[in-house]
This record gives C-alpha cells, structure tokens and sequence, in this order.
C-alpha cells in the first residue's frame, strides 16, 4: 500500500480521486467493482455424513491432502476420526467438489456452483457451497417467498437479501478467525434451500435489480426482514442486544396476511420441562405474566415463579426454546387456563426491517419496489454494489 501511495503524487488529481473511490468502495462492499459479481459461501448441512449426487455429469474430487479420487456419479463422505473418508478411503479433511454441469443433488435439494465439504470433528462435516451471489438469490427467493406473489415484492425482497448477504461476506472474511463460510441456509440467517426453489419470476426480480444494496452514509445498512410484522415493526436492539437496525414503522398492508394473529396452547407441565432442561426454573410453575419494552408493544420478559421465587426470561429466548413456529412472534400476551398456558400473539417473525406480508400489500396497493423499500428502510438509499 505504501509503495503504491507513492506513485499518486505522479498521476492527475483525477485519476488520484477515481483511484480512492474504487477503493473506499471495495472497503464497503466487499469486492472490487471490476471482479463483477461476487461469491458467497453457504452453509448448507452439518452432518456425520452426507451423499453428493452429480447432474448428468461424473463429479471431480480434489484433496487438499493431495490424495486423488476416480471421479464418479456419486460420492458418500463420511466424517472419521483425523478426517474424511470417501467410499473407505482416507482423503484429508477438507475437499472440493465440482462437475461440469455445476449442479449436485443432496437429498431433497439441488445445488449449484462448487461444493467443499471440511472435516469439524470424528462425527461432524459441514457442507458449503459456494456459487455468484445473483444464483443464490435466485433460489433464496424462491425459499423465502411464493413466485407468485407481485414482482415489486419479489424486488424489494431481491434488494434486502443482497444487502444482508454482502454485509455478511463483509463481515466475515474480515473477522480476526475467518469462517470457512459466510451465511448459513436456515432462518437463522436467510433460508435457502436451493437451485429447485428457482422460477422465470424470481430471475426477473433478481435481473431487474442487479447489483443493487441499500446503504446510509454510503455503508451498507443491516437489511432484516420477516414475515409478517402484525402491524408494527421492531427495534433492532429489542431483538438483539446492541445491535442496529431500520427504525420501527406502523404498517397497515399486512392486514391480509394469514399469519397476523396466531395462538399457541402448552400445559403447565411440558413448559416447565422444557424451562427445567435449561435451568431457568427449578419445579412446577406457580405462576407466569409478561412484561412488555417502554419502546414497543412486544414482550420484553416473561415473569415466571417457581418454588424459588420469581425468574424472568428474556421473550426471545423463550421463542427459541419452545419454537419460532409455535411462539410465533415476541408480541403475545399470555394467560392461564386451567392446566394450559396459551400464548396470543400478533405477527410471524423478529418484527425487524421489511415485512413480507405487508410488501405484498403494498405492491397489491400499486406501490413500485423502491417504495416498498423506502417504507420499510426509510433512512436508506438503493446504491450500486457491482
């Protein structure tokens, strides 16, 4: 970098500032603007064994251990003790798999790119594939929404999704201890399920919004969505301690959704297994109540008493605990009948950032994806990552 900088004081002014933004740029976006579109790395299994199918093609198998493997149309890779084993035989831990049709099946799911399976442990591997970041939004629309639903929607969703994904390229490979990926395929990050989940639909949404992110003061903003709001966004930091996010809006357009109001019903007993497993509680409950955020109408903590006294559990552990699909959301009230505990809620999801429901609104209300964004975003811009 220092033998670089010296050279600037030769060039024009001109091409010194054009030379800088490219750079601050690369900072932000993580990949520099003439590469094209970037690579992601996702998570898609952790298992003692997976089985890798090739797509009309033979797959190839290189080592880093440098031990060759005949190319086939499947491969068994099983995690052992000092690392992989592929069909009985010993081949390092970690290994890359391609074939030219750039397309696997593993189990129910069809993968494009490269895949590279690493040996974690005698009884675990992970699976990550690898492929450009317009492919696998393409498959992640389709795993996180219906094709069907008004392409403005589909859109908005391409935009969000992009952004989340290259913020977390960003963070990743810059982490002291880098990842060997950079997003998982579940709802803990964005769901992915794979290159099955594809439509002429998504791909439009997906090309019409090429490259673009939303960013605020030029840095790439954290782009959360959900599913359906209920009625009103959330606060980042209500969700995840210290972490910032789009500010909370009333939103009317999810009015439709199915998923607005929910209940879910646990006897006494069973909550206070699975409270007990954790050792939040120890014996029966005597007694439950809910405590809600000064800034918002979800549940900050729920008031549990035990034959110890009273415990409080934060509402999104609790979640976790029981299920994002059962305690559906964070914004519930909870009552006591007879031996039951039944929570009712409003909303599916965090809260934070865009609601797919109310996106679907919108754009049913004739609304372009820009202001979808803008209503759920409405301190960020649309910028050109690539």
């Amino acid at each position: 970098m220092l033998s670089r900088a010296l050279h600037f004081t030769l060039w024009p002014a001109a091409k010194v500032c054009a030379v800088w933004a490219v750079a601050i740029a690369n900072l932000i976006y993580c990949t520099p603007a003439a590469a094209g579109v970037p690579d992601i790395r996702v998570l898609i299994d952790e298992a003692p064994r997976v089985l890798i199918e090739g797509e009309n093609s033979d797959l190839h198998i290189s080592s880093t251990s440098g031990k060759k493997v005949k190319p086939g149309k499947e491969a068994t890779v099983t995690a052992k003790e000092g690392g992989l084993v592929i069909n009985g035989r010993d081949v390092g831990k970690r290994i890359e798999i391609t074939n030219r049709q750039g397309r696997y099946r593993m189990g129910q799911r069809t993968l494009r790119g490269t895949l590279s399976i690493i040996w974690i442990e005698p009884r675990k591997l992970i699976v990550v594939n690898k492929l450009p970041i317009e492919k696998y939004l393409v498959g992640l629309l389709g795993s996180e929404l219906i094709p069907s639903w008004p392409l403005p929607t589909l859109m908005a969703q391409a935009v969000a999704a992009r952004t989340y994904a290259m913020a977390r390229i960003r963070k990743t490979r810059h982490q002291t201890l880098p990842l060997p990926y950079d997003i998982a395929s579940t709802v803990q990050a964005q769901v992915y399920h794979g290159a099955h989940r594809e439509d002429q639909r998504l791909r439009q949404a997906v090309r019409k919004t090429k490259g673009q992110v939303l960013t605020q003061n030029g840095r790439l903003i954290s782009a959360y969505y959900h599913s359906c709001c209920g009625g009103r966004t959330e606060r980042a930091e209500n969700v995840w301690s210290g972490e910032a996010g789009p500010p909370p809006i009333d939103d009317r357009y999810c009015e439709r959704s199915p998923k607005r109001n929910w209940s879910f019903k646990i006897s006494h007993r069973d909550l206070a297994h699975v409270l007990q497993s954790q050792g939040l509680i120890n014996g029966p409950i005597s007694s439950i109540a809910t405590t809600i955020h000064s800034n918002s109408p979800r549940t900050d903590m729920v008031l549990i008493e035990d034959r110890e006294g009273l415990k409080m559990i934060r509402a999104t552990k609790l979640r976790r605990l029981i299920g994002y699909n059962k305690i559906k959301s964070t914004w519930f009230e909870i009552k006591t009948k007879g031996h039951d505990v039944v929570f009712t809620g409003r909303g599916h999801g965090h809260g934070v950032g865009l609601c797919q429901w109310g996106a679907k609104g919108m754009a049913e209300a004739g609304f372009s994806y820009r202001k979808i964004l803008r209503h759920y975003y409405p301190n960020a811009r649309i910028s050109m990552a690539y």
